[in-house]
């Protein structure tokens, strides 16, 4: 008796089990089983002269549809639209700080001298710069000559633009008498300037108005100190109720001058080159 033969092993072998078909062929089995199941449904429903009509109407159907869902994402994109994100510029450091502006503005702490009589008719020369209508400067013109003086003194160097002054005492008396009519009204101011300067003296015109009459300094000058004088005087006009005692005579009448307020114009400190 012979050996049998050893087994080939080309044959299979009944005890092993076949292999199993992948995940993608059981996917498109199972898909062409749906469609063929969907096809049979299909024509179950639909009588044969319907099919190509409903068929029709369907894809139409899933187009309208497709342009529907479109239609709306393109208004809610256009409607909330992407936040547009900036990014910010580098902020450019801030100028230099610049020094303030100059301003001219009427110039406070002046005081000023004279050397006029003390007598009864005498008002210091200080009520000139006090920034008060109801005082004024007064001052006895010696043998009925103009040519008083006023020694301003700043306290402190100041740049002048501009001079002004009222020529009279504008002012009503107590009693109701108007003191512009007793005393003789300033004509002509004459200003006079440190000889460090060498600047001509300027004259203010007022022309007996009785208000503001002013002057201008061009260039602006930079004093601490300077000298006004009268230069020249009218006659008072005539009060209404009794003549003026004041008007020019002989030498031997006692005639006053008077001047309201003068103010300076400028700023502090020196004029910048």
């Amino acid at each position: 008796r012979g050996l049998p033969p050893p087994p080939d092993d080309d044959t299979p072998n009944d005890s092993q089990p076949p292999d199993k078909p992948g995940l993608l062929t059981r996917a498109l089995r199972a898909s062409g089983r749906a469609a063929r199941a969907g096809g049979r449904a299909f024509n179950k429903r639909v009588p044969p002269d319907r099919r190509m009509h409903t068929a029709f109407i369907t894809a139409a159907a899933v187009v309208i549809l497709l342009v529907a869902l479109a239609a709306v994402n393109y208004l809610t994109s256009d409607i909330n639209p992407q936040p547009h994100i900036t990014t910010p510029a580098a902020t450019a450091p801030p100028p230099p700080s610049q020094a303030p502006l100059r301003q001219d503005t009427i110039l406070k702490g002046v005081t000023a001298s004279d050397v006029c009589p003390r007598d009864a008719n005498y008002s210091d020369a200080n009520r000139a710069f006090d920034g008060d209508f109801n005082t004024a400067w007064v001052c006895t013109r010696v043998k009925n000559q103009d040519g008083q003086t006023l020694q301003v003194d700043f306290g402190r160097q100041v740049t002048l633009t501009q001079l002004r002054a009222i020529g009279g005492f504008d002012a009503t008396a107590p009693d109701g008498s108007d003191q512009w009519s007793k005393h003789r009204i300033v004509t002509q101011l004459e200003v006079w300037f440190p000889k460090d300067l060498k600047r001509d003296p300027v004259v203010i015109d007022t022309a007996g108005a009785r208000d503001w009459r002013f002057i201008t300094f061009n260039p602006p000058a930079t004093v601490s100190k300077l000298l006004i004088r009268v230069k020249a005087t009218s006659d008072p006009p005539q009060s209404a109720t009794s003549p003026s005692p004041t008007a020019s005579g002989t030498p031997d009448e006692v005639t006053t001058v008077a001047i309201s307020e003068i103010q300076f114009i400028g700023t502090e400190g020196t004029h910048p080159t």
